[in-house]
C-alpha cells in the first residue's frame, strides 16, 4: 500500500507541475522556480521518509501481535473491555500525533495563503502607466568592463531623444521588486539593521514619477564616473526605512553605512514595493549606482527605466542601442502594469497551490480519526452490545466511543495549534520573508479561531459517523459473536 500510495501520489505531483506550467505563459523567475518541480533531492527524501514510515507503522503492530500469550487470548472472555475508562495506549498518541501534525500543516498552509492575499494589490506609490523598463547585459554581449560603463552611460541619453520620452533612468533591478530587506547596514550610535538597497542612476525618482517627500532628488551625473570610494554619497530613503533606522528622528542628513561606503540621507520618498509574502512595506534605500557596479553586472543585467506618455517600440531601443554598440542586445521589455499583474499572478499561484495543500491536510486527519474510530468501535462492539442489553441508551453508547475520540481530537487539536505558532516564531526570526509572510496572518481571526474550530468540528463529524453506527447496532449480533 505504501509503494502503491507512494507512485500514485508522485504521478499526481508531476501532473500538477506539468498542468501549472502548461497555464503560465510569462516568464517569471520566481514563479518558474516553484513550478520547475518535482526536485530530484526532494521526491528521494520524500520516498525515503515514505518509506521509512511505512516499515515503521507497519512492523510496530506486527511485533505486538507476536508478543502476545497464546493461553491469555483464548482465555480473554466477554468481559474484559467493561472498564469505564479504557487505557490511553500508543495507538490513542499516534492519532493525536497525527490530529497534531494535519493542524500544524493546516495552520502553516493557512499562513502563506493569507499572507500571500495581503502583500499583492498594494500601491507602489507612483503612476505606474507611463513606466516600461528592459534590460541589458553589455557583459554578457562580450562588451569589456570599460566598454560595458560607457555604453551604459551613454543609454539614458540615446534613449531620451525617442519621441513621447519623458526621461530614463538606470536601476539594477525593475523599481519596487525588491520585497526583501536583506542587506545589513550599519547606523552610528543605533548598530545594525536590515534594509532592501536597491542602486538607480539619476533622474530615477523623477523617471519612475515618485513623490519627494522631504529633501531632493541625486541628479549629480559626475555619480557614475567612479566607484564613490571614499566620498559619502546621497541616498533616498522610504518611510519604513526611516521608522525602522531613525525612529522618529528627522533622517534628512543622517549617516549609514554600507561595507565600506557610507552614505548620507539627502532624500524622503514616496516608495512602496509591493512584497508577495505579507503586507508589510519593505524598508528602501536607493542608492547611486557608480561605475564600478556598471562594469559588474549580474545575471539579470541592467534595467533601463523609461517614462514616456506615448508607448516605446521595442525596435526603436534597438535601434539607439545598435547606435551605441551592435552588440547590445535588450530583452525582458516590459511595462510597470503588466510586471505588477505579473507579481499579482505569482500571488495567486501560490495562494492557490497551499489551499489544497491544507485542505488536504484536514482530509488525511479526518480519514485517520474515521479510520480509528471505527476500529475503535470494532473492538468494543461486544462491550457495547452488553451495555445496551443491560439497559444502557444508545446515547450513552455513543458518548462512550465519542468521549475517546474527541479527547484525542482536542489533545491533538491544542498540540497542533502551539507547535504551529511556535514554528511560525522561529520562522520569523530565521526569514525576513517569513516574517512579513506570518505578520498579517497572525493576526487574522479567520485563521486563529476559524480554521481550529472546523478542524474541531470536521475531526468530530469524522468519529461521529463510525460511533453512530455502533451505537444503532442490535446488541443481539455483538452477543453472538462470542
Amino acid at each position: 500500500m505504501a509503494i502503491l500510495g507512494g507512485v500514485g501520489g508522485l504521478a499526481v505531483a508531476i501532473l500538477i507541475f506539468k498542468l501549472l506550467r502548461s497555464i503560465h505563459a510569462d516568464s517569471n523567475p520566481l514563479l518558474d522556480s516553484l513550478i520547475s518541480g518535482p526536485d530530484l533531492t526532494v521526491t528521494l527524501f520524500a520516498i525515503t521518509i515514505s518509506g521509512l514510515v511505512a516499515i515503521g507503522f507497519g512492523l510496530i503492530p506486527a511485533i505486538v501481535v507476536t508478543g502476545f500469550d497464546t493461553a491469555d487470548v483464548m482465555k480473554a472472555g466477554a468481559f474484559k473491555g467493561l472498564r469505564g475508562h479504557r487505557r490511553f495506549g500508543i495507538r490513542n498518541l499516534f492519532v493525536v500525533g497525527q490530529v497534531s501534525a494535519a493542524m500544524t500543516l493546516v495552520l502553516i498552509a493557512g499562513f502563506v495563503v493569507i499572507g500571500t492575499r495581503s502583500g499583492s494589490k498594494s500601491d507602489p506609490g507612483f503612476d505606474t502607466d507611463p513606466i516600461s523598463f528592459f534590460s541589458v547585459d553589455p557583459t554578457r554581449d562580450g562588451l569589456t568592463d570599460a566598454e560595458c560603463a560607457e555604453a551604459l552611460r551613454q543609454i539614458p541619453e540615446r534613449l531620451a531623444r525617442l519621441g513621447g520620452v519623458e526621461d530614463v533612468s538606470l536601476a539594477d533591478a525593475p523599481p519596487v521588486s525588491k520585497f526583501t530587506a536583506d542587506t545589513e547596514i550599519s547606523i552610528p550610535s543605533a548598530g545594525i539593521r536590515s534594509v532592501a538597497i536597491e542602486l538607480v542612476g539619476p533622474r530615477f525618482l523623477s523617471t519612475i514619477g515618485a513623490t519627494i517627500l522631504r529633501g531632493t532628488d541625486f541628479e549629480n551625473q559626475s555619480l557614475l564616473t567612479d566607484d564613490g570610494a571614499g566620498k559619502i554619497l546621497p541616498i533616498a530613503i522610504n518611510q519604513a526605512a526611516v521608522t525602522s533606522l531613525f525612529g522618529k528622528e528627522d533622517p534628512i542628513g543622517r549617516h549609514i553605512r554600507d561595507g565600506e561606503r557610507t552614505f548620507q540621507v539627502a532624500a524622503l520618498v514616496r516608495y512602496l514595493p509591493r512584497t508577495i509574502f505579507g503586507s508589510h512595506t519593505v524598508p528602501v534605500v536607493l542608492a547611486p549606482l557608480s561605475m564600478q557596479d556598471l562594469q559588474q553586472t549580474d545575471t539579470d543585467g541592467t534595467t533601463v527605466v523609461i517614462r514616456a506618455h506615448t508607448p516605446v517600440e521595442i525596435a526603436a531601443v534597438r535601434r539607439e542601442l545598435a547606435a551605441i554598440d551592435p552588440r547590445i542586445t535588450a530583452f525582458n521589455p516590459q511595462t510597470m502594469p503588466e510586471y505588477l499583474a505579473q507579481q499579482d499572478h505569482l500571488a495567486s499561484i501560490i495562494s492557490a497551490t497551499y489551499t489544497p495543500i491544507g485542505v488536504f491536510g484536514l482530509i488525511l486527519a479526518c480519514l485517520g480519526l474515521a479510520g480509528v474510530t471505527a476500529q475503535t468501535v470494532q473492538r468494543r462492539q461486544k462491550e457495547i452490545g452488553i451495555r445496551i442489553a443491560l439497559g444502557a441508551r444508545r446515547l450513552h453508547a455513543l458518548r462512550l466511543v465519542m468521549g475517546e475520540s474527541v479527547a484525542m481530537v482536542l489533545s491533538g487539536a491544542m498540540l497542533g495549534f502551539f507547535v504551529a505558532a511556535g514554528l511560525a516564531r522561529v520562522l520569523a526570526a530565521l526569514s525576513a520573508p517569513a516574517a512579513q509572510l506570518i505578520g498579517p496572518a497572525a493576526s487574522d481571526s479567520r485563521l486563529i479561531f476559524g480554521v481550529p474550530s472546523l478542524f474541531v468540528l470536521l475531526a468530530a463529524i469524522a468519529c461521529y459517523l463510525p460511533a453512530r453506527h455502533s451505537a444503532n447496532s442490535n446488541p443481539l449480533m455483538a452477543l453472538r459473536e462470542e
